[in-house]
């Protein structure tokens, strides 16, 4: 049994903007002490098995491995699994059971490459959820394409689209199959509790400060890919983020969706606001109002290979929408025509577009302005 530690990293970051807040020590305690100091308790088991989902007995810990190795990337001892079969008729896979005392909807988990030769890593890794305790599961993840296999000891993050963006789950299941013609399987690391570590950070930085972060480092949109929730959203606000451009911006495809409704368009609240893709290498960006649920501007300026920044401000009288620094747009639109009724939903990216999968995201922020 394992526990998600206390922390309140980063809660005072975006300070600037909160003015009207509380800061007292004993409202930030009572916050904090709500999600129990962000501590969920999890039981683990590790099985061994067959390529027909069998027991096998033919499998044990590689000398100076345990089982503990899995859930610490940092323990320079990887995870080490010896079979006494090099083919896939005996023993090819281990399955990690993990049940948490509180669900939550999960985005993303980490894995992390071993010290050994690349040979040992995984040939494949299958995910499911379940949100009764292991009665019944969805399929989460099924890849091979989990490590960069140069880099070693190094944590790559597997983010969940599809059907786990709307179910919290309590029970998680991971299928780790061994390569052919090797006996073992060699993993860094696997850690499923940072996602709902930053859950907790992301609820406890909109509760003090009105700020979300989204704690996946890098995103490259995916349909029905749901990144978080602003809990509590404003008429003003700032969004910004960054985005690398591997081709020039084309199509129509979708980049970054904050939703009141999940629906494509054009009534207000399902694109508040909305980045899209435009065929000329500019970004569509929309920021829907009750006076117009598609009003919308477009901004250019965007560099290909290379990082660049968007940020939208949302402020008293206008919209204003600045790419790499320079304003490159502003809209006409009073923040009282842009009411909260619900929470914002976050997608990158939704299904009512094609994904833009030669972008990558990073570093998304939303601040709400009191």
């Amino acid at each position: 049994m394992y526990h998600l530690s206390k922390s309140i990293l980063f809660l005072l970051a975006f300070i600037d903007h909160a003015n009207a807040r509380d800061y007292k020590a004993s409202t930030i305690g009572t916050k904090v002490r709500k999600g129990n100091g962000g501590e969920n308790k999890a039981d683990y088991t590790v099985t061994y098995l067959t390529n027909g989902d069998g027991n096998c007995d033919g499998c044990s810990l590689c000398s100076g491995s345990s089982n503990m190795h899995l859930f610490d990337e940092k323990e320079a001892n990887d995870f080490c699994v010896q079979c006494d079969r090099n083919d896939n008729g005996g023993c090819n896979k281990v399955r990690i059971d993990t049940s948490f005392e509180k669900a939550w909807i999960m985005r993303f988990f980490t894995l992390t490459s071993s010290n050994g030769p690349t040979g040992d890593d995984p040939q494949r890794v299958q995910m499911y959820g379940s949100w009764n305790n292991g009665v019944n599961f969805h399929n989460l993840l099924d890849t091979t394409a989990h490590f960069d296999t140069s880099d070693r000891k190094k944590a790559f993050q597997q983010i969940f689209s599809g059907k786990a963006y709307h179910t919290a789950y309590n029970f998680m299941r991971i299928f780790i199959f061994k390569k052919n013609g090797t006996k073992k399987i060699q993993l860094g690391g696997y850690d499923i509790r940072q996602d709902y570590l930053s859950h907790y950070l992301q609820d406890l930085n909109q509760d003090l400060l009105g700020v979300a972060t989204f704690q996946i480092s890098k995103i490259t949109p995916a349909r029905s890919t749901r990144i978080g929730m602003i809990n509590d959203p404003k008429s003003q606000f700032i969004i910004s983020f960054n985005i690398y451009l591997r081709a020039a911006l084309r199509g129509h495809d979708g980049v970054l969706r904050f939703t009141q409704n999940y629906n494509s368009c054009c009534n207000y609240g399902d694109r508040n606001p909305a980045f899209i893709t435009n065929g000329d290498g500019s970004m569509h960006n929309v920021c829907g109002s009750n006076r117009d649920g598609n009003q919308h501007m477009n901004s250019n300026g965007f560099n290909v290979n290379q990082m660049n920044t968007v940020r939208m401000e949302a402020i008293g009288s206008y919209v204003k929408i600045y790419v790499n620094n320079a304003l490159k747009g502003t809209l006409n639109q009073h923040y009282s025509y842009r009411p909260m009724y619900r929470a914002l939903s976050v997608w990158a990216t939704d299904t009512f577009n094609g994904p833009a999968t030669y972008v990558t995201l990073s570093k998304i922020v939303y601040r709400a302005i009191d």
